[in-house]
């Protein structure tokens, strides 16, 4: 009888191991992000083409959107807003694709992830816009609408600055972050247009 008990004792332990905490507040889907800011520095114009990690264009991230809990996560819309190169609004700095074979809106399974990879390929250095001596970075927002339970969109930050040399290059330097006065949670999805 003592074996029995303590074999269900143990079997009760493991049981509850990863209960509790987060778990106890899983309700519908709720998103998890892999990054909270994408920089991708100072890379150079005219290296190699579509070689990664060399500190020349183009180079591409991925953010990954994780479901962590029972219910399918929908992400009904992505668009990357105020994307424009060096002060230009009429050329992207970066862009956007879904894994391959998917479109909006997207399904994400419990305990499952989807990507959205962000690309950053422009065809001329960034110049000093605010005059104080250097190139200044080119800042976007990768902004994601979804039926989560913990919130309803996200804002991720998207720098990079394209500068002549490689010999100037640095992956990942430099501030990136979300203007003062955005709140994701007051911006609606027309923001992203149709």
């Amino acid at each position: 009888m003592k074996q029995t008990f303590g074999l269900i004792l143990a079997f009760g332990a493991l049981a509850g191991v990863g209960c509790g905490g987060e778990e106890d507040d899983c309700t519908g889907a709720v998103i998890e992000q892999s990054t909270t800011a994408l920089q991708f520095g100072s890379l150079a114009i005219g290296g190699a083409r579509n070689v990664q990690g060399d500190l020349s264009l183009p180079e591409s991230r991925t953010v990954f959107l994780k479901n962590r809990c029972g219910a399918p996560l929908v992400v009904r819309k992505a668009c990357l807003i105020e994307n424009g190169h060096d002060g230009d609004a009429n050329v992207a700095a970066f862009s956007r694709e879904y894994e391959p074979g998917l479109d909006l809106p997207i399904s994400v399974s419990p305990a499952k992830d989807t990507a959205i990879r962000l690309t950053f390929d422009v065809d001329t250095p960034n110049t000093d816009l605010s005059d104080n001596g250097e190139p200044d970075f080119n800042r976007s927002s990768l902004v994601v609408f979804y039926n989560a339970s913990n919130s309803a969109a996200i804002a991720i930050p998207v720098c990079g600055r394209a500068i002549e040399s490689v010999d100037e290059a640095s992956a990942g330097s430099g501030p990136c972050e979300l203007p003062n006065d955005f709140d994701a949670s007051a911006i609606d999805e027309s923001i992203c247009g149709d």
